[in-house]
């Protein structure tokens, strides 16, 4: 099968979920809706109404997947969606390859007012059969709307809590899909603006980190070598915006200087989003990234 086959594939598996649970494709405007398992709405806590915090950039839309077609449906998958209970919070999704075997992993979160179905789906696509993504949910924005309104993480304390949570589910569900020292963490928006700010304790699992359009001015000279002592390798910035490009540039050589490698790459205005010119540069970072990593092979980007 080729990479372009195996990608298109994957994203069909995506939609195929969400047709299966809501009828139809969500509208690229909205939240996608939960995946349902034996814990989603009745775990964790629900809020009545929140804004996010911590400096939060407006979030952007966030996208569906692919559209279905006919002949596609039929096709037999590549990857599955799953459900992952976490104890104390709504449920995670869980996207596997078609592969049985042990696999590297990949934390994604996801911005303010998102979900966790479109980034798994994202990563999904971009992977192939390669990987293993595990996409936390976060909290209700508003409870009173539901599931469409979207999920937050309503600071880098409870995105913390809950990231430690869903990893300790994770390992315990799928102990021999997992393949050990392969973590890595990639954070959109507030998932990325958190992220940087509660990662530095835990490099020793997530030794690589991938953050975009957020995370950028998160780094003091004091949190690159706590990560780097706790075991922390490379740290990657994307943006599509000038002003987390000048961000991401300055902690690019902070990082370096707290003995960290660190790399940035910038697509001119793309805009706040993770799709069109900015996920050609998730690419290019991301090869770097898991260069050298466990069960991670791909090629580092030029320049």
């Amino acid at each position: 099968m080729s990479w372009l086959g195996v990608k298109r594939r994957a994203a069909v598996i995506a939609a195929a979920l969400w047709v299966g649970s809501c009828g139809a494709p969500p509208p690229p405007d909205a939240p996608a809706p939960p995946v349902l398992g034996p814990g989603t709405g009745s775990t964790g806590a629900a809020h009545a109404s929140a804004a996010p915090s911590e400096s939060e950039p407006p979030a952007a839309a966030e996208p569906s997947a692919a559209e279905v077609t006919p002949s596609e449906v039929g096709e037999p998958p590549v990857a599955h969606f799953e459900a992952l209970p976490v104890t104390g919070h709504l449920d995670a999704v869980v996207a596997l390859p078609a592969a049985s075997g042990r696999q590297p992993v990949l934390f994604a979160t996801h911005g303010a007012g998102g979900a966790p179905e479109p980034h798994c789906a994202a990563w999904r696509h971009r992977l192939g059969e390669r990987g293993i993504v595990v996409c936390p949910r976060g909290a209700m924005v508003n409870r009173l709307v539901g599931a469409g309104a979207g999920f937050y993480y309503p600071n880098h304390f409870a995105l913390e809590k809950e990231v430690l949570a869903t990893l300790e589910s994770f390992e315990a569900t799928y102990p021999t899909r997992i393949l050990p020292e392969s973590y890595v963490y990639a954070g959109y928006s507030q998932g990325a603006t958190m992220g940087a700010l509660m990662l530095p304790a835990h490099a020793g699992r997530f030794k690589r980190v991938l953050l975009v359009e957020g995370g950028f001015d998160a780094w003091a000279l004091s949190s690159a070598r706590l990560f780097a002592r706790s075991g922390g390798e490379r740290v990657a910035f994307v943006c599509g915006v000038a002003s987390c490009n000048r961000g991401a540039e300055k902690s690019v050589q902070l990082l370096a200087r707290g003995d960290l490698l660190a790399l940035s790459r910038y697509a001119p205005g793309a805009g706040h989003t993770y799709l069109g010119a900015v996920a050609d540069r998730i690419e290019e970072a991301f090869g770097w990234l898991v260069e050298g990593h466990p069960g991670w092979h791909p090629a580092a980007p030029p320049g």
